[in-house]
């Protein structure tokens, strides 16, 4: 898998926070680069007896119908998949044993003609759970560590859109964003007048652009890159959020990936339009450096 590809898979990660619909396009080419026959993102919360599915496939729709009054909230696997250490995926071969002597594997997973399996855990806390798994259909080998290495790769990224996603408050009903909370956050902020123009930005803006071999102001204000195609995108992402400083339920444009000479330059850029009590409206970019997700 190339860099490019890798590069791909994280956009979609992002891109899927205003469009909900890429993380069916994100589940359907991850089961396709690691040779999986079935796999889903899915976040439940067992207090309400609520489980939404983000992409899926693979899965007898029969089955699905079933597990949430069967499983939600003692699926075996992501009980097992939850001891194990956070922000990687994991092989169910850690814990096949109490696996497949689960009545989840025997009379939910097998039945389906499936086996082994591979995942991470997106979320995990107050009832709330959250995963992305694949499997195999009976009779395939196990995934293998470069399979595993590949899906570690996306893994971060995707808990990060997961976690935007609810705190953006999108979901398949009404995907209006209420608001983009940036007060305390210890990120990069850059504050843009309605003009695009940099008017101000926190101390931690200042010290990532000083490091950042990639991404400058200029002379008259504006954020620049280096990379023409970079550069595009992120003249898009402001422009959109401009023009919709009038439309306080528009969806903020995709996060852009900045990609860096050096690991620690990369970054996602999030551009979201705001209008404070004094009457100013503008845009506040986030930038989110690859190490903090």
């Amino acid at each position: 898998m190339t860099t490019n590809d890798n590069i791909d898979l994280i956009e979609l990660c992002y891109a899927a926070v205003n469009e909900v619909e890429e993380y069916q396009v994100l589940i359907e080419m991850l089961s396709q680069k690691i040779g999986a026959d079935a796999g889903d993102i899915v976040l439940e919360n067992a207090a309400e007896g609520s489980c939404r599915t983000l992409g899926s496939l693979g899965f007898d729709p029969a089955f699905l119908e079933s597990y949430d009054t069967e499983y939600l909230g003692s699926n075996t696997w992501f009980g097992e998949l939850e001891k194990l250490a956070p922000n990687k995926s994991h092989t169910d071969e850690v814990f096949s044993e109490k696996l497949r002597k689960s009545a989840y594997f025997n009379e939910w997973v097998r039945p389906q003609g499936l086996d082994h399996s591979i995942g991470a855990v997106l979320e995990s806390q107050n009832g709330y759970n959250g995963w992305i798994g694949f499997s195999r259909s009976t009779g395939g080998s196990r995934f293998s560590d470069k399979e595993v290495a590949l899906l570690d790769k996306v893994v971060p990224h995707l808990k990060r859109s997961v976690a935007l996603l609810k705190r953006l408050n999108i979901n398949h009903e009404d995907t209006n964003v209420l608001s983009v909370a940036v007060d305390g956050l210890a990120l990069p902020i850059i504050v843009l007048d309605n003009r695009g123009c940099v008017v101000e930005m926190n101390a931690k803006a200042d010290e990532f652009l000083s490091e950042n071999s990639q991404l400058k102001i200029s002379i008259s204000g504006h954020i620049l890159t280096r990379c023409g195609r970079t550069h595009a995108k992120i003249g898009a992402a402001i422009h959109k959020a401009l023009t919709t400083l009038d439309e306080p339920d528009a969806l903020p444009p995709a996060p852009v990936i900045v990609p860096g000479h050096r690991q620690e330059d990369a970054c996602s850029l999030e551009a979201a339009h705001y209008h404070g009590s004094d009457g100013l409206s503008g845009v506040i970019v986030i930038l989110r450096p690859m190490g903090k997700f």
